[in-house]
Order: C-alpha cells, then structure tokens, then sequence
C-alpha cells in the first residue's frame, strides 16, 4: 500500500516517480545531516551562553553570503552538465568541469586571504558590543583560513548532482558531518586532555572538515571511473564554457546575494530586539531547515531531471518531472509542518533552557509550520525553472520577495507595530506566499521552452 502511494499504479509514473527518489533522497539526506550538524554545533555552542550562540550564529549569515557569491559556480556547473548529459555531450560536460575546478581555486584563494587578514571587515554592516565582534572575528578568521578547500567541498558535489549523482555526496556529506561533531566535541569543550577553546574550537573543527572533505571529492572525481571523468593536467579556461557558465549563473549568484543580504538586513533588524531574542530567532530557524532539507531535496531533483529532459529536447516530460515533484514534495512537507506545529516547544527546549527564548522561538516555529506546502512550491518550482534554463525569474521573485517584501514589512511590524520577533516571521511567511506563486505560475506557463542553454 505505501509502495502503491509513493509510486503510483501507472508505469510511467512509477518510473518517474522512482527517477524523483532516486535523485531526491541522497539529497534530502545530505541535506538533513547538515541540518542535524547545525542542530548539534547549536547546542554544543549553546552550553556556553548566548553570546557565543550569537557569534556563531552570524558567521552562519556570512558564509551564506559567501555561498550566494559562488551560487554562479555552484548552480551553473550543476545545469550545464545535466544538459550536456542529457544530450550525451560528454566532452562538453569535461570542459565544464576544468573550468568550475580553475574558477573555484581562484574564488578560493581570495577567500582564504580575505578570512586571515581581515576577518572583522566581513561584519562591518553589522553594529555589536565589542565582545560579540571579537568572537565572530575569531570564528570567522579560523573556520575560513582554508577557503581553498571550502570552496571546493562545495563546487565537487555540484559536480557529481549533475550527472545525477546525489548519493556521493550524502555518503560523503554524512561521514565528514560526524567527524565536524566529533571535532566540535573534542575542541569545544574540552577532551582527551585538550584545553576547551570555545568559539576557536568550533572554528578549526569546521575548517578542518573541509579540508578533508575537498581532497576525498577530488580522488573520486579522478579516479572514479564515469563517462565524464576528467583526467589530471593542466587546462586553460575555455571562454565559450566559462560564457555558457555565467550566463546560467550569474542570475542564480545574484539571486542568492540579494537574498542573503537582505538576509542580513533582516537578521540585524532582529539584533537590535537583544541577544536573547536573536538566538531564539536563531534556533527556530536552525529547527525549521529541516523542513528546508525536504524542499531543497526535491528542488535539486527537478533541476537535474528537468535539465536533462531538456537536453534530450524532451519539454513535456521537463514539464511532467516538475509537476509530480511539486505534488510528491508538498505532500512530504506538508507532513513535516504537522510536526513543527504539535511540537514546536519540545523542539525548541533541545537548544535551550532559557524560558522567554523558549515561548519566543515556539510561537515563531508555529507560523512557518502551516505554510509548508508553499515553500515546498516556491522551492521545486525555482529549481523547475533552473533546471530549464530560466535563471533570471528566480532571481526576481527572491530579490523582490527580499527587499521590497520581507524588509519593509518586517520593519513595519517589529518597530513601528512593536510585535517584535512574531512580527518579524510575520513578514517572512509573506515574501514566502509570494515567491511560491509567481514561481508556479511562471513554470507553469512554459515560457521557458524558448529559452536556449
């Protein structure tokens, strides 16, 4: 019976259906280990105070800033092989391949610079007491330092998801996630005779994750044998690749900066309500990414299989891919806000002891639990689009949603309302009911068959 309900009595749909688990899942599980690292590094670095919890806490904001940055590798790399693998293009997938490895050894090393010498200058937007800018300085300085690598360890994956393999990542994602815990536990607090280096501790635990992570996704990109693989040599970049390469995502990069920033924005809008209040805001978030490892799953699906479809020039099956994704996604998400409402305060006291950012982050968790179904909607349907090859319209419903939605609705209801951090998530569970619309209606319209990659 749970057979014929996730796959359907239909033999097409039961193929395609099983085509969306097959990519989904790895990704939904790669994502939720690290949704469940940030749970664990929440509460390890929760002991300390909320200080420290605040520190860390921005410097998760700031290295989704640098993500957005690189979103034009990331993004990018993954639609250009899905297309050129569904068309059989497979030297044209090698070239995509050297160019994103010469990019991100490029973008790496300015990261790393950046992150040792100047590590206070990536929070200069933010206005602190001095003790929260010397922890988040430390943190960022240390966790970064081998920006190489963790530049890297994010540009590989995107690789393999290409060529629609998910599941290396995952196997990866989750053995390098317990070593980072292993890590936190050991250099944060104290073990095996080793001093307890609090917020340094937590730093050099990710740092050296990453490191480790780049050189195991190198060796098997090498020397894995696939009809894609690359071979080791110096290449120069080829200017036709690098052009197709920004083309899809430049659009994607700027999206998630815009996003991100105004991420920022909205998170030092929540600052000034005090430290308490920000690691509530904090905790609930940490909390509801995993409902975030669903949708982005089933997104990362619909952007390989939808990419592929089209590189086959099949555009009713791109379009079907998307359509039973969204349904299968919702259905799953769905399910998961159920849970975030009936439970919302037994989650929360997990990461904390604390009462008033107990009742603050429960009531908070409450309102983005009914709208799961639309982020499941505004998730699948932009990875659709990615996938087909319409970067830009993602990048208009994210920057709007962002900045002329979230923000000054935000700003409406926590300073001149007074409702504080509900008014605050009040606003975010708009910008989501927008962007979940206008990415459904621009999906389902098919504008994007006219679109070339």
């Amino acid at each position: 019976m749970l057979s014929n309900f996730i796959y359907g009595n239909n033999a097409a749909k039961i193929f395609l259906r099983r085509e969306i688990f097959r990519v989904a899942l790895p990704v939904v599980g790669e994502q939720f280990t690290l949704s469940i690292y940030a749970l664990v590094n929440t509460a390890i670095i929760g002991i300390l105070g909320p200080l420290y919890l605040s520190a860390v806490g921005l410097c998760h904001q700031i290295t989704m800033t640098i993500g957005a940055i690189l979103a034009f590798l990331v993004v990018g790399t993954t639609v250009l092989i899905s297309h050129k693998v569904g068309a059989k293009d497979y030297d044209g997938a090698r070239e995509v391949i050297y160019n994103s490895l010469i990019l991100a050894l490029i973008t790496g090393t300015i990261l790393s610079l950046s992150a040792w010498f100047y590590p206070e200058k990536f929070f200069i937007f933010f206005k602190m007491e001095e003790a929260l800018i010397r922890e988040t300085s430390t943190y960022f300085k240390y966790a970064m330092a081998p920006g190489i690598f963790y530049v890297l360890a994010l540009i590989i994956p995107a690789i393999f998801r290409g060529y629609g393999d998910t599941r290396t990542p995952f196997f990866l994602s989750l053995i390098f996630i317990i070593i980072n815990i292993c890590l936190d536990l050991i250099l944060i607090t104290g073990k095996f005779g080793l001093p307890a280096l609090g917020v340094k501790g937590a730093a050099f635990a990710f740092g050296i994750t990453r490191v480790l992570m780049a050189i195991s996704y190198l060796l098997l990109l090498f020397f894995q044998r696939r009809k894609i693989q690359p071979k080791i040599g110096f290449r120069l970049l080829n200017l036709k690749s690098v052009v197709a390469l920004f083309k899809l995502g430049i659009p994607a990069s700027m999206e998630q900066i815009l996003f991100t920033t105004g991420l920022l924005v909205f998170s030092g809008m929540v600052l000034t309500l005090g430290t308490k209040t920000f690691a509530a805001h904090r905790i609930a978030l940490n909390i509801e990414s995993l409902s975030f490892v669903i949708g982005w799953g089933f997104a990362m699906a619909a952007t390989v299989l939808v990419g592929q479809s089209r590189g086959k020039l099949n555009e009713t099956r791109a379009f079907d891919i998307a359509m039973e994704t969204l349904k299968l996604g919702a259905i799953v998400m769905g399910f998961i806000g159920l849970l975030l409402f009936l439970f919302s305060k037994s989650m929360v006291m997990l990461f904390s002891k604390d009462m008033e950012v107990i009742l603050a982050s429960s009531q908070v968790l409450r309102i983005i639990a009914v709208l799961q179904v639309f982020l499941a909607a505004h998730f699948i349907m932009a990875g659709s689009l990615r996938g087909a090859g319409d970067t830009r319209f993602p990048m208009f419903t994210t920057s709007v949603g962002a900045w002329l939605i979230r923000i000054p609705i935000a700003y409406l209801l926590v300073f001149v309302y007074e409702w504080g951090l509900l008014g605050a998530w009040i606003a975010m569970s708009i910008d989501i009911l927008f962007k979940a619309t206008l990415n459904f209606l621009r999906f389902y319209s098919r504008v994007w068959q006219k679109i070339k990659v």
